[in-house]
């Protein structure tokens, strides 16, 4: 569960979120922001919601963080540093 791999190497094509203004008409309501605690020991940070977006950095702590938008199953850190998969966090 704690080893990550591209997708590319993985053998499987994984979909993409594409997030904008012009992909959803109407956006879903959601908070502001909420935080979420990573479950694994290394959760990859991205430029962009998903896979192919290029890694920015890594979180190793299991720490609580603030989302401030999500993109399928995607949030956006607060900080700033990009992007992580919300399948490897627990909503706080």
């Amino acid at each position: 569960a704690g080893e990550f791999r591209p997708a590319a190497e993985s053998g499987r094509d994984l979909p993409e979120h594409r997030c904008g203004s012009t992909a959803i008409s109407t956006p879903a309501a959601e908070p502001d922001s909420y935080r979420v605690r990573v479950t694994v020991d290394a959760l990859r940070i991205r430029k962009g919601a998903g896979t192919s977006y290029a890694i920015t950095g890594c979180i190793r702590d299991k720490g609580v963080y603030t989302i401030i938008k999500t993109c399928g199953n995607w949030g956006k850190l607060k900080s700033g540093a990009g992007w992580i998969c919300l399948g490897y966090c627990r909503k706080l």
